[in-house]
């Protein structure tokens, strides 16, 4: 049974970053991956995406592994970063950990909302994507994690493993409040990696969770050596609180002053404030044409409100014979309020209908797609398309401008290197049962076909 798509034929050689996990049995193996199907909708930009998951057995040790393929990133772990600077009894840079801190906050922010845990979180499951940049990853399913037999086992190869566990997680319960135990852990690793050693941090994080008086002793000797870290000390202190009960929970962090401060380093879309628009403002608007619209788009391209509206207008104009000059100015404006908005599936829907009319008309026109549409339009639709997976009336919309613009040899080339064909294949298959998405699914791959663009190495 699998899920996702497919990413190597049989007999080809193994995705690269493919963690598998021992399962007891197949009752097993079959809850853990029903369980794992979550993940496959994960969309973070601090969360290693899941392409595929699947069970597989391995003849030589007769067992069943569940299998999770995931995008590859080869910049190393938190780990492997942490290590270095306690090698060299470095500071880990202030800058660095409050944007980890808020790219955390963030991710489990997202998680927790859809009640799905992390259960596992400590450094080597944590990606370094670039220069304080960070990503979770290896996510753990609860049919796994408690496992007692399972659980034995992997203390006994790796007694350090579960040193970043919250105290309940060692008796099997999972909760957004142990990830958070889990969080403030690993910071506390990070903020004191200069001048505590492997062990002795791994002393410290176990005695916690039945004392935390020590706690209060290392963390005056942190602030001693380095008045940076004073503002991230009592956030610390309240997620390391041994009662779940008195943790808080990733929505709470949010308010404190000091997570604000690393969300705002971090770039977060949690800070966005709603923005609203004079009833005035919005008259000038409808009263205009789609120069003023244009204008009115690029003068408030940061609120949701505004973007709505203008794309609303200008559809309400593209009838007009007048509007025909406008064509290869709309679609950059029209699909950069959807990458700032994508939250919006409103502004999704009304973009895309407005995207057809502007490219439909300029097939009419005989002008070239390539002209129209450019690599952010397409890196755009994609965006869309892979965000909101599961709505069916915007992936009709969607699909049906891809197969539009796919006609142009130069486009499709562009959607190729983009992973297009990945794309239409997931969607073909998760819904077989809509003529329309399947039929403009087809289209494309048949312009890609038509247009020598090669298939072998996606379909394969």
């Amino acid at each position: 049974m699998r899920f996702g798509l497919p990413t190597a034929a049989p007999g080809s050689q193994p995705c690269p970053c493919l963690p598998q996990v021992e399962c007891v049995d197949e009752h097993q193996a079959g809850r853990a991956l029903a369980e794992a199907t979550d993940l496959l909708k994960l969309q973070h930009a601090n969360i290693c995406a899941y392409k595929e998951l699947f069970i597989s057995w391995d003849n030589k040790i007769s067992s069943l592994f569940l299998c999770l393929v995931t995008q590859y990133l080869d910049h190393g772990d938190l780990s492997s970063l942490i290590k270095a600077n306690r090698q060299k009894l470095k500071k880990m840079e202030h800058t660095v950990i409050s944007k980890f801190l808020g790219q955390m906050v963030d991710a489990l922010f997202y998680i927790h909302k859809q009640n799905i845990f992390h259960r596992n979180l400590k450094p080597s499951n944590i990606l370094l994507t670039g220069e304080a940049s960070f990503m979770l990853c290896d996510f753990s399913v609860e049919t796994l994690m408690t496992d007692e037999v399972k659980w034995k086992i992997r203390v006994e190869e790796d007694p350090d493993s579960k040193s970043w566990m919250a105290p309940e997680a060692l008796c099997f319960s999972f909760s957004e409040k142990s990830d958070i135990w889990s969080l403030g852990s690993i910071l506390l690793d990070m903020m004191t990696c200069f001048f505590l050693k492997a062990g002795e941090i791994m002393s410290l994080l176990k005695e916690i969770r039945q004392d935390t008086s020590s706690l209060g002793k290392v963390l005056t000797l942190t602030q001693n050596r380095d008045k940076s870290y004073l503002p991230l000390c009592p956030v610390l202190l309240m997620m390391l609180k041994i009662q779940p009960s008195m943790r808080p929970t990733a929505k709470d962090l949010i308010d404190s002053p000091c997570i604000v401060e690393c969300l705002t380093l971090a770039g977060s879309p949690l800070l966005k404030q709603e923005k609203h628009l004079p009833p005035e403002i919005v008259d000038v608007l409808i009263e205009g044409g789609i120069e003023s619209a244009l204008k009115f788009m690029q003068t408030y391209h940061d609120i949701e409100e505004a973007q709505a509206k203008a794309i609303k207008h200008i559809t309400s104009l593209l009838e007009n014979e007048s509007a025909l000059g406008y064509l290869l100015r709309l679609t950059r404006p029209v699909t950069s309020a959807m990458r700032t908005h994508i939250d919006s599936l409103e502004l999704q829907l009304d973009g895309c209908r407005l995207l057809l009319d502007v490219v439909g008309q300029a097939l009419e026109q005989n002008l070239d797609v390539e002209v129209v549409v450019d690599e952010d339009v397409i890196n755009s639709l994609l965006k869309t398309m892979r965000t909101y997976s599961e709505n069916e009336e915007l992936l009709s919309l969607v699909c049906t401008l891809l197969m539009m613009i796919s006609i142009s040899e130069i486009t499709a080339e562009k959607l190729r290197k983009a992973g297009v064909i990945s794309d239409v294949l997931t969607i073909t298959s998760n819904f077989l049962h809509n003529e329309k998405i399947c039929a403009s699914c087809s289209g494309v791959l048949w312009s890609l076909a038509s247009n020598e663009v090669p298939l072998t190495e996606e379909v394969a």
